[in-house]
């Protein structure tokens, strides 16, 4: 699995590079976990944008570099955030400053992967963590510009590639209506209002993609303003509606 990532990327990686400009990050590019990989449950959890994501894409960072940093930043892996060096990759402010972030604590991803693993019916679940855009801004967070987007379409669209490698059972989309055309566009999938849900479609959708078998669902970012109760009830409904796929895998 990871080979085949390695090959998506590095196809494109040089015409990337060719074609860098200031004021956009490095590309987010995932490391699998052999967690992932020997699962029996596989859920990938899309944010909306990189937040400045290893700075610039203009410094020379490797793709082995950043595919390392994934692994770390996904794993809260102690060893690797220990100030060495006075390195900012190697901060544990930054690992903290993760922590906070309302798509990483208990208002999102968090919630998910503690939830999951106690009603998973004794099956394995692993996660994995991807965003829409794959190259955003190097200096703040926000919706990619223009600029940033084109750059990404005509040199690194890889979003389809990794999901057909990924291979997911589940998918949970944190980017709220205002991303579904992109959802549509790169991973060709139809966005429909569940039937058997009292949420309107812009509050908790559900994501078609051609292969029925894996469920998509779309929702706001955790970022979104709303009580702490309205969230946990919509959550909850998610976990449900993942329970029942759960139980569905032989």
């Amino acid at each position: 699995m990871q080979d085949k990532l390695n090959k998506l990327y590095a196809d494109k990686w040089k015409c990337l590079k060719d074609n860098a400009f200031k004021g956009a990050c490095n590309p987010l590019l995932i490391k699998v976990t052999d967690e992932y990989i020997e699962a029996d449950i596989k859920v990938v959890i899309y944010g909306q944008e990189t937040a400045g994501w290893n700075k610039d894409l203009c410094d020379d960072f490797s793709m082995e570099y950043l595919l390392n940093d994934y692994e770390a930043y996904l794993g809260n892996d102690k060893a690797y955030f220990d100030d060495r060096d006075g390195c900012y990759a190697h901060s544990k402010k930054r690992i903290k400053r993760k922590n906070k972030r309302v798509f990483w604590n208990r208002r999102g991803f968090k919630f998910f992967t503690e939830q999951l693993k106690v009603d998973s019916d004794g099956k394995s679940v692993a996660f994995l963590w991807n965003n829409l855009s794959k190259i955003g801004k190097a200096s703040k967070s926000g919706k990619a510009t223009k600029c940033i987007a084109e750059l990404e379409d005509k040199h690194f669209n890889v979003l389809k590639g990794e999901f057909e490698i990924l291979k997911p059972n589940v998918v949970i989309f944190f980017t709220g209506p205002s991303r579904d055309s992109i959802i549509e566009e790169k991973l060709e999938a139809k966005i429909e209002q569940f039937f058997s849900s009292n949420y309107k479609r812009k509050q908790l959708a559900k994501v078609v993609f051609k292969d029925k078998n894996i469920l998509g669902v779309r929702t706001y970012h955790p970022g979104h303003r709303c009580t702490a109760k309205v969230r946990q009830e919509r959550y909850q409904e998610i976990i449900n509606k993942i329970i029942d796929k759960i139980r569905a895998v032989i």
